[in-house]
């Protein structure tokens, strides 16, 4: 006989190999409980299956934390209609290092996020024999040397109803076919960060296939020089906006492209060590300025971490454009506010400001004085 089981983890389920392949899940254990037994099965005394009496926390273990391998996920849903329904329902989540399983289990199960992780081999007999799937909302393509610009295309067919797509660090992809890609009209947030392959004109391209756009992660694309001969698409919706990592990203640049998006409210430029932060030309005319900051009026989350270059005096006069400005990230930059605190802009709508620890100047300096309902909040010093 076998000696009672009380966690998942005596059965020796946590092993390294029954975590590849695996398939995270999330379990609505209220509403299977009543079709699990039902009142006249008891009545009945009906002979209940080892299933049906093994307690839903255990079931749930098993598909939450990814016990077991897809193709036996596969196998026992077949063993009775409980785990049919428990599996059915519960599978939401896939981490694939092949595609082996991949057209059975968007076929049988409702995906809503899928990680292809490095090495994920796609072939193009694989795609040919997917389906476009209704359920996937979030595709993450991480450290894949796989998908590239031949077969990418036609994976992105296959998920018409994307609602995020991540293509950070895609080493493979040089978007030299973003033509071909399809119109991904529910897509609202794309991340691109890190592909020193992507440059201006194929994000030109790229962006118009994404027309219901709110967030943009750009972090880190060394290859783009945001040049102004390029036509970039006025991105109105886009309200979230990240360029930081930005080595070679200037004033003059940034101001030309920022124009694209009238109704920005969260901008990143951390890290961005070639920006002086003279995109305001304090010599000009107020209808200057606002040419030349036209979505600074909706911006109310600034990153400008780690931007330790930033003059005082520019910093201030800078950040009297964001009238309504509620969040600002000023870890690292080095900046000694104690003997111009008066320089301050009036930011009225300020809520909370980011300073590293080593960086807080005590004595004659209290910022709160200047905001009373402002909230300081530190990050690590990072060097």
């Amino acid at each position: 006989m076998f000696s009672q089981i009380k966690n998942m983890r005596d059965a020796g389920y946590t092993s390294s190999l029954a975590f590849q392949d695996n398939a995270s899940t999330t379990l609505d254990i209220a509403s299977l409980e009543g079709e699990r037994i039902s009142s006249s099965d008891l009545a009945n005394n009906k002979k209940l299956s080892l299933a049906e009496k093994c307690p839903l926390e255990i079931w749930r273990t098993v598909f939450d934390k990814g016990h077991l391998w897809k193709r036996d996920l596969l196998k026992l849903r077949l063993v009775c209609k409980i785990l049919e329904k428990i599996a059915n329902t519960g599978i939401t989540y896939l981490n694939l290092s092949n595609s082996k399983y991949l057209e059975r289990l968007l076929t049988i199960f409702n995906i809503k996020f899928i990680l292809l992780i490095n090495n994920f081999d796609l072939q193009a007999q694989d795609l040919v024999k997917i389906k476009p799937s209704t359920t996937v909302k979030y595709l993450h393509v991480n450290f894949n040397r796989e998908i590239n610009d031949e077969n990418l295309p036609a994976l992105l067919e296959k998920f018409p109803y994307l609602e995020k797509l991540q293509l950070s660090n895609s080493f493979s992809i040089e978007f030299n076919s973003v033509n071909k890609w399809p119109t991904l009209n529910n897509v609202k947030a794309i991340s691109l960060s890190s592909n020193k392959n992507l440059i201006d004109k194929n994000l030109a391209v790229l962006l118009k296939k994404l027309p219901n756009l709110e967030e943009l992660d750009l972090s880190g694309c060394e290859g783009l020089a945001f040049n102004s001969e390029n036509e970039w698409l006025n991105l109105s919706g886009v309200k979230i906006l990240k360029l930081s990592y930005h080595q070679y990203l200037t004033d003059e640049k940034l101001s030309i492209f920022l124009s694209n998006f009238p109704k920005l409210e969260v901008l990143a430029l951390a890290n961005c060590r070639k920006l002086k932060f003279k995109l305001v030309d304090k010599s000009q005319t107020s209808s200057d300025l606002q040419f030349m900051w036209p979505a600074v009026n909706h911006i109310k989350e600034l990153d400008l971490a780690d931007n330790d270059q930033v003059a005082e005096e520019d910093i201030f006069y800078f950040l009297g454009r964001f009238s309504k400005l509620e969040k600002l990230n000023l870890c690292n930059c080095f900046l000694v506010f104690k003997e111009n605190m008066h320089q301050w802009p009036d930011l009225q709508n300020i809520k909370e400001v980011k300073f590293s620890q080593d960086e807080i100047p005590y004595g004659s300096w209290n910022i709160r004085e200047k905001y009373p309902n402002l909230e300081i909040t530190y990050c690590k010093f990072v060097t």
